[in-house]
């Protein structure tokens, strides 16, 4: 089965973490993650295709005592009254793999309560429906084109043929307009804005655009500068056009 998914370092939440960390001190990580002494997080990841395709990349910066990442302690969720929140990506593409339902299952029996998925798929948003369980949901890039010519009125139509058919819009947090299409597709950068404007328009002509915000994954191979992440500079080749948003 290509689709992992799996829960890094299954280590008891009673360990203890590296100098110059404790488990009562407060630590660098994402403010949904809660890492205090009286609960553990956890850390899940799926493996898909595409450059930047992972779940959580979850970090603790190291310190300059820290020769290496490898000395963090990573637990799981399993202790009682976790307060952190996890999220998975949520991919199809391969064979042999479960049935929605039994894949919705084990993200309930793990407490993972946010899902990523690369595209609109009607049978995995009808086994989401109603399970609490909220949602990223991408937009296709071989529908960027229709969304960036066909004004609201075909945002609209996309919105609800291929999302609010299936799921509650209470579910659906973002939007995630294509992938990678600043580094893939060159002929598609100039529509991504105007999709991403048509869209939001859509969610404002159904009361949405409070609760469903917008974004667009991008390879980390658009900046010519990453490192520091102060200093980072995207390439000149990759930026869209100025535009409406």
């Amino acid at each position: 089965m290509s689709q992992n998914i799996s829960t890094a370092g299954n280590q008891s939440s009673s360990s203890s973490l590296p100098p110059p960390y404790s488990s009562s001190s407060s630590l660098p990580s994402p403010s949904s993650y809660s890492s205090s002494s009286s609960s553990s997080t956890s850390y899940v990841s799926q493996n898909n295709t595409g450059a930047g395709n992972q779940a959580i990349s979850s970090s603790i910066p190291p310190s300059s005592s820290s020769s290496s990442p490898s000395s963090y302690t990573i637990v799981d969720g399993s202790s009682n009254a976790p307060k952190g929140s996890v999220g998975v990506c949520f991919g199809r593409s391969g064979d042999n793999l479960p049935s929605p339902s039994v894949i919705i299952q084990l993200l309930k029996s793990h407490r993972i309560s946010k899902v990523r998925l690369f595209i609109p798929i009607p049978a995995v948003l009808t086994a989401l429906k109603g399970t609490g369980i909220q949602l990223m949901i991408g937009v296709p890039n071989e529908n960027i084109m229709q969304l960036s010519t066909g004004g609201a009125d075909a945002a609209l139509a996309w919105l609800k043929t291929n999302v609010l058919a299936f799921v509650d819009a209470s579910q659906v947090c973002y939007l995630a307009v294509g992938n990678e299409v600043l580094h893939t597709d060159a002929s598609l950068t100039p529509h991504l804005v105007p999709a991403m404007y048509n869209l939001h328009k859509a969610l404002q002509m159904l009361g949405l655009d409070s609760t469903i915000k917008l974004s667009s994954p991008c390879s980390s191979q658009i900046l010519s500068i990453w490192m520091l992440p102060r200093t980072a500079r995207s390439l000149r080749s990759a930026s869209p056009p100025s535009g409406r948003c």
